[in-house]
């Protein structure tokens, strides 16, 4: 789960939300205003901060285990 009070916000109101993240492959983390210059498909931008800088948990449900990465 994020550690970002907005977010938590949106998905208490919307639901569980299911995405990948905006980041290219092998490239440096962005932040909102490069992502709205990369990617000027996207109509909707919402920043809820400064990203932490650490890559999130997968977490296998069949094996009861974090997967690392």
């Amino acid at each position: 789960m994020p550690n970002q009070k907005g977010l938590l916000d949106l998905i208490d109101k919307l639901g569980p939300i299911y995405m990948s993240s905006a980041n290219i492959s092998g490239q440096p983390v962005i932040d909102i205003e490069k992502a709205s210059e990369t990617f000027p498909e996207i109509k909707q931008v919402f920043n809820f901060g400064k990203p932490s800088g650490k890559p999130s948990k997968i977490y296998n449900l069949d094996k009861n285990e974090i997967i690392e990465r």
